[in-house]
């Protein structure tokens, strides 16, 4: 296949993955609301929010290292053994926070079964990824994209199908893991064998905890980035009804899928980007830079004008709900989502910089004026208050992370230029 075939594919499947992928929740609690409760709703959504925070921890922030690693430091054997041992890392935050939702939120068995099973799904996703990211560097983000977005495709279908005729979550959600291993192996293993190293690479035994290391930064930036993002939802559990949690997870929602799709959007970007870094044109990477962030702000824009003249009246049509006196939450939703995709821009270059260790400090600061500080602004200013907390608190890490990127791009240029001016 003509690279220039191979471009537009990688574009429409990747298309079709970041769609399928960030309207899933949306799309599987539409059905769940309209034809089961809104307990059932609930429990989706938290369960869903909890299982992509260990999602993250699973895949650990290797992918963006790992299209970006142009000259090979790491072998895909080693990037898959680090995947093993991050998924263990996984297993044990999963067994922990279900441990914390037993003895202070008092979850119920039918819930607790809902995260095993909703975890385990993103254990096979956690997998998968490194599987992709191989792709990815090998310059076939088309396949992967094709693989994800028909596997994701299936799932939401597949999971409406058994949700409706079960009326019955947990079941649903036990078939979803079953058909979702099938497809994962099906799907990756009849293509993978074209994408495996010619020959095994001699390596040190334990070269892949390099991997771990260096990306510990980023798996602790993605997870907090998670974790923040879903802050809200972390912060109303148990201490909101569940038909009220239901109604604020919908508008929620809205402003959660603009992150999710821009992280998809970017993701075509990342090897150009690497391979743009790799020459030291770092002009010409600025320029990108600021040439995505104006295009993100604008579409943005776009989002939040339209939302605030009909979004609440096409989500109340859609689940069947009065969500009328919500339109002041979706707007700073939407708000809070533009700044979602703005950090998901300046990750990724932050990434291709290599300055992800900086990232640290304004992720954890974030994070933890969000758990301290949530519950109480909740409890005396109610969820609007929260929900002006929380684009407050996205719109500082922002502006953090922007400092982080184009003080990084600014330090290699006075670097490179002192070399030429040496040389010279």
């Amino acid at each position: 296949m003509r690279d220039d075939h191979i471009e537009r594919a990688a574009f429409f499947w990747n298309a079709f993955a970041a769609v399928t992928n960030a309207f899933q929740t949306m799309v599987l609690l539409l059905i769940i609301t309209r034809l089961g409760n809104m307990n059932d709703a609930s429990i989706f959504v938290m369960a869903y929010a909890i299982g992509n925070l260990m999602l993250n921890i699973g895949k650990y922030g290797v992918r963006q290292f790992q299209v970006t690693d142009a000259a090979e430091q790491y072998s895909f054997e080693e990037y898959v053994r680090s995947r093993y041992a991050t998924m263990l890392l996984m297993l044990l935050g999963s067994a922990a926070y279900l441990g914390y939702g037993i003895v202070v939120n008092h979850y119920s068995v039918e819930k607790i079964g809902i995260v095993v099973l909703i975890c385990l799904l993103k254990g096979l996703e956690a997998l998968e990824d490194v599987y992709h990211g191989r792709m990815q560097q090998m310059g076939r983000l088309d396949v992967s994209g094709r693989i994800f977005g028909i596997r994701m495709a299936v799932f939401i279908a597949q999971f409406g199908i058994f949700y409706i005729a079960t009326q019955h979550l947990l079941f649903s959600c036990a078939a979803s893991v079953l058909v979702t291993f099938v497809l994962f192996f099906v799907l990756n293993f009849s293509v993978f064998d074209v994408f495996r190293p010619d020959r095994r690479q001699e390596v040190p035994k334990n070269h892949w905890r390099g991997i771990l290391v260096e990306c510990f930064p980023l798996c602790l930036c993605v997870s907090l980035n998670m974790y923040i993002t879903n802050a809200p939802k972390y912060t109303i559990d148990a201490v909101v009804s569940d038909e009220e949690q239901a109604y604020f997870n919908i508008i929620f929602m809205a402003g959660f899928v603009i992150g999710m799709v821009s992280s998809f959007i970017f993701q075509p970007l990342l090897k150009w980007m690497g391979e743009i870094w790799e020459k030291r044109e770092h002009n010409k990477f600025f320029v990108l830079v600021m040439k995505l962030i104006a295009v993100t702000a604008a579409g943005d824009i776009v989002i939040l004008a339209a939302g605030c003249l009909i979004g609440c009246e096409v989500l109340g049509w859609m689940y069947g709900i009065d969500l009328s006196s919500y339109k002041g939450q979706l707007a700073v939703f939407l708000l809070s989502g533009g700044m979602i995709a703005l950090q998901n821009l300046f990750l990724m270059a932050i990434t291709v910089i290599r300055c992800q260790k900086y990232m640290v400090y304004g992720y954890i600061v974030t994070a933890a004026g969000m758990l301290l500080m949530g519950k109480h602004i909740l409890m005396r200013h109610g969820l609007i208050g929260l929900d002006w907390f929380y684009f407050f608190m996205l719109a500082v890490l922002t502006i953090y992370c922007a400092v982080i990127t184009f003080a990084g791009i600014k330090r290699q240029s006075r670097r490179q230029g002192e070399k030429e001016g040496q040389i010279n």
